[in-house]
């Protein structure tokens, strides 16, 4: 890396000013509208597993070269609790491409997590991104599936267009949360049933308090809960092009991951929501895989990279795709 630059951790006390910079870049590259500085505090710092790890890196002029911001996340290993970070936002101002950034800003974020004790870093790369991540030293495991079936079946009939199920899903905004939504999440949020116990396989630590930050607590997109006898999960809901669709987030249930809940679930989605599509993206490593084959799904390989770079020895011990078990609040932008 000829070009020197400079390295800023950003906290929650950083300056606001920084806070737009950031916001505004992160608009320009990903060619979006800004978010709130308001949304970056609540993402960026409230979450209950602590505080994200946030590097910028400026130039000689002082210009916003890059940042990587990687969020804090737990995973549990046979009873025992492992910590990893996730990809927020990792951008390179085109200015400033194919100049070591990407490099330079990874080893930032790896340090300051060596010093917290995190073991392995997760991250869900784009094409244009996917190449530096395997260069600097990511593995790519890529066992994400897309599973997929008929919503209510006139829904389906009505909205079907051969080139709306080759488009993007978008989510459905909101500005506030419904009443009922957070009571029936309330209700049900006492009980998440873990997923089994196994030796090297790593599942993801769901608390009432993380559900809560993570869907209840921002109001942006449109999430509902569903409810049945043999448990509850986290949809939200949206449009791909002509269809609406369910995308299951979480899945609790009270006795198992059972066909007979997966189905139960499915089947009050369709009274419920009236969707055309109902899709749950998930690893092949999900105790639902089997069951949402026998329950009316059908799976296609997801567009999406899922790849791992072990942070300390622990983390050598996580570079399977065995090793996982994944769900759309992984890789879900919010």
């Amino acid at each position: 890396m000829s070009e020197k630059f400079i390295f800023k951790i950003i906290t929650k006390n950083s300056n606001e000013s920084t806070f737009n910079i950031m916001l505004e870049n992160a608009a320009k590259i990903h060619n979006r509208m800004p978010d709130s500085v308001e949304w970056l505090k609540w993402k960026y710092f409230d979450s209950p597993f602590g505080e994200c790890i946030t590097v910028i890196a400026l130039s000689s002029q002082n210009e916003f070269a890059g940042e990587f911001s990687f969020g804090l996340n737990e995973f549990i290993d046979n009873g025992k609790t492992i910590k990893v970070i996730y990809a927020y936002q990792t951008m390179v101002h085109p200015n400033f491409q194919k100049k070591g950034l990407f490099k330079a800003l990874a080893n930032q974020i790896i340090t300051i997590a060596k010093n917290q004790g995190v073991s392995c870093m997760l991250y869900f790369p784009n094409t244009n991104s996917l190449q530096p991540a395997l260069k600097f030293g990511f593995k790519k495991l890529n066992h994400l599936k897309y599973y997929v079936t008929i919503g209510r079946i006139d829904v389906f009939l009505k909205q079907f267009n051969l080139k709306s199920l080759r488009a993007s899903f978008v989510v459905d905004k909101i500005t506030e949360f419904k009443n009922e939504t957070l009571s029936a999440f309330e209700m049900n949020a006492k009980q998440i049933m873990s997923y089994p116990s196994k030796k090297n396989i790593l599942y993801p630590k769901r608390t009432y308090e993380f559900l809560k930050w993570r869907y209840f607590t921002f109001p942006m997109h449109a999430y509902e809960i569903i409810t049945i006898s043999l448990g509850w999960a986290i949809v939200r809901v949206g449009k791909r092009s002509g269809f609406t669709e369910a995308q299951i987030m979480e899945v609790f249930p009270t006795k198992g991951f059972s066909r007979k809940f997966i189905g139960g679930i499915t089947k009050e989605i369709r009274k419920k929501l009236r969707v055309g599509l109902i899709v749950y993206n998930m690893s092949e490593t999900h105790p639902l895989k089997k069951q949402m084959l026998f329950s009316g799904y059908f799976s296609l390989s997801h567009n999406l990279n899922f790849c791992v770079f072990p942070i300390n020895e622990t983390g050598k011990r996580y570079l399977q795709k065995e090793n996982w078990i994944i769900t759309a609040t992984e890789f879900h932008r919010y």
